[in-house]
Formats: structure tokens, sequence, C-alpha cells
């Protein structure tokens, strides 16, 4: 694929004009198991080289929400392939950006889709998912 400007569909990518060094990939976005109400909130991964945790993470992350946003910040290993391999979107940014560029990616995709509740997750898994439920309420 090609990066052309423009809104410029192909299969699973899309070019959003304003951000022309981003391809977008959406796989199926559909938890397993996800709760009632969950496709309101969506989750944003931002991952820069953490093809290594990111399998651990998403297992974790899809079961509960069915919309869960992969940010590749330009990761030098193999991050979006795994991405790929679980009910996300996945989003790649050619170079790197930084974790805040990567959030705003995200954070924007979802907003677009008509996100009612954002909830940003580090891709090390170092945080239990369970542990957001405070913040969903609030």
């Amino acid at each position: 694929m090609s990066l052309v400007s423009g809104m410029i569909h192909h299969r699973n990518y899309r070019i959003r004009p304003n951000r022309a060094k981003t391809r977008v990939r959406s796989g199926p976005h559909h938890g397993a198991g996800a709760s009632v109400g969950s496709n309101d909130i969506w989750v944003i991964v931002p991952a820069y080289n953490e093809g290594e945790c990111l399998t651990r993470t998403l297992r974790s992350l899809c079961v509960r929400y069915a919309n869960v946003v992969v940010v590749d910040d330009g990761s030098h290993d193999n991050t979006s392939e795994v991405a790929l391999r679980h009910p996300v979107w996945v989003l790649r940014h050619v170079i790197n950006r930084g974790q805040g560029a990567a959030l705003q990616t995200g954070l924007s995709f979802a907003l677009e889709r008509g996100a009612t509740v954002l909830v940003t997750f580090d891709a090390d898994g170092q945080l239990s998912p369970g542990r957001d439920r405070a913040v969903g309420r609030a």
C-alpha cells in the first residue's frame, strides 16, 4: 500500500488528509464478552516497540471492551503485526512521534467515531484492566 493524500479507502486502510503520515487499519472490533454499554467506551493504547508485551495486554482488554485502539508509534519491532492478530483498531505512525502524539491520534480517531468515554492504557500491561472501573463510572 502506498500513502496517498486525500480520503482514499483501500480495503481496511484509510489515509486521513490531515495526518498523511498515519496509516489506519481496522480489525474486527467486537470484544468477546464485552459488558453492556462498553460500546461507548474506547480504550487507547499507545505502543512503541511493545511487540513482546502487547499480546497479554490486548487479550485482557478485548474481553472487556468492544473498542480498543492500538497506536503503533513507528515501532521497529512487530508491534503492528501483534496488534493485528487481535480484534482491535490498529493505527500506525510511519515515524516515531512520541507518546503525546500517539495519544492524540488515538483520541481523535475514537472521537470521530462517536466515543463518549475515553480510557488510555499502557501497552506494557503494568496495570490490570479491572482497575479502570472507577474511571468508567466517573
